[in-house]
């Protein structure tokens, strides 16, 4: 068996039991894994060039920044509708 033929059977045994929402989230991490490869190539847990680490925590303070600049539009939003 292909190494690619193991992983998506593991796929498959994972997801048999996940509903539409656990499934929408998973395509969206795939198209996400899939979009990084094009732009940045194949990932690579043993590329030593990589601290990832340090990566996660930049793009988790992004998200952050992010998440409260939407936040603050929601909420503006609701108050105008509000008062």
């Amino acid at each position: 068996m292909r190494e690619a033929d193991a992983w998506l059977e593991r796929l498959l045994e994972l997801t048999t039991s996940l509903g539409d929402g656990e499934m929408e989230v998973l395509c969206q991490v795939a198209e996400g894994l899939v979009a990084g490869q094009k732009q940045y190539g194949g990932l690579n847990p043993d590329d030593p060039s990589r601290d990832w680490l340090q990566e996660c925590a930049e793009e988790c303070r992004d998200g952050l920044n992010y998440l409260g600049a939407q936040l603050i539009r929601v909420n503006r939003m609701r108050a105008k509708r509000e008062g």
